[in-house]
C-alpha cells in the first residue's frame, strides 16, 4: 500500500500560501522565492512575520482565522500546479490512497475534479485536528499492521506514521517544510526515511521495482 500526501506532494502549494501570508500582512519587498525560503527555516507564520514588523496577539489570531478559510476558497485553489506526472501514477499497479487534510471537501474535490478525475475513488479526506499524529492514527486503523506501507509526504503528519511497523516514509523536497530539518528533528526515524527530489521520482522508481 502506497500512502500519499496531496498538498506540496502531488500539488505544487507554493503560491497559493504566499498569496494567503501576503494579502494579509502585506509585506514590501516579500517575493516568493524568499517566501518559500523563510517558511522552509521557520515553522511557524509568526516567526516570519516577526522579522518584517510588530503585531499583536489578536491580529495573529485574526490572521489565523483567515488564513484557514482562504487557503480553501475554489478561486485561492486555482494557484496550485501539479507536481506530480498523472501518467505515472496511472501506470502504478500496487494499491494507494491519496491521504489529505482539508477542512472543505467539496472545493477540494471540485479542484481535483479538474486535475485528474480518476483518483477520486483513491481520496481519504481527515479533518485537521491540530494533533501531527491524525495520519499516523489513521494508517494505525485503517491499514492491517502486517501489510507494507509506503508514505510519501512532506510534512511531520506524514513523516510521524514511520513510527509504525512496517512503514518506509519518503519525504518530499517540493513541500512548505525542509526534509533535513525533519530528519533532525525526529532523529529516531532516520533509519526509516529516504528523501526524494519529487513524487515523481518515487513513482519513476516504483514502476521500475
Amino acid at each position: 500500500m502506497i500512502v500519499f500526501d496531496l498538498d506540496g506532494t502531488l500539488i505544487d502549494v507554493w503560491k497559493r500560501y504566499f498569496f494567503v501570508f501576503n494579502s494579509w500582512w502585506k509585506i514590501e519587498n516579500l517575493n516568493l522565492e524568499k517566501f518559500k525560503t523563510l517558511k522552509k527555516e521557520f515553522e511557524q507564520d509568526s516567526l516570519i512575520v516577526s522579522l518584517f514588523r510588530s503585531f499583536t496577539t489578536q491580529e495573529y489570531t485574526a490572521y489565523k482565522e483567515y488564513k484557514e478559510k482562504k487557503l480553501e476558497e475554489q478561486d485561492i485553489l486555482e494557484l496550485d500546479e501539479d507536481i506530480v506526472d498523472w501518467s505515472l501514477l496511472k501506470q502504478l499497479k500496487e494499491r494507494y490512497i491519496i491521504l489529505t487534510l482539508r477542512r472543505n471537501q467539496q472545493t477540494l474535490f471540485e479542484d481535483l475534479k479538474k486535475r485528474n478525475k480518476d483518483v477520486l475513488d483513491n481520496v481519504v479526506v481527515l479533518q485537521p485536528d491540530g494533533s501531527p499524529l491524525v495520519k499516523y492514527n489513521w494508517v494505525k486503523n485503517n491499514i492491517p499492521p502486517d501489510e507494507k506501507v509506503f508514505v510519501v509526504g512532506d510534512s511531520e503528519t506524514d513523516l510521524l506514521v514511520g513510527n509504525l511497523d512496517n512503514v518506509h516514509v519518503f519525504l518530499v523536497k517540493t513541500g512548505l517544510r525542509d526534509p533535513d530539518r525533519l530528519i533532525r528533528k525526529y532523529n529516531e526515524l532516520k533509519e526509516k526515511v529516504t528523501i526524494v527530489d519529487s513524487v515523481n521520482d518515487f513513482l519513476c522508481f516504483r514502476i521500475k521495482a
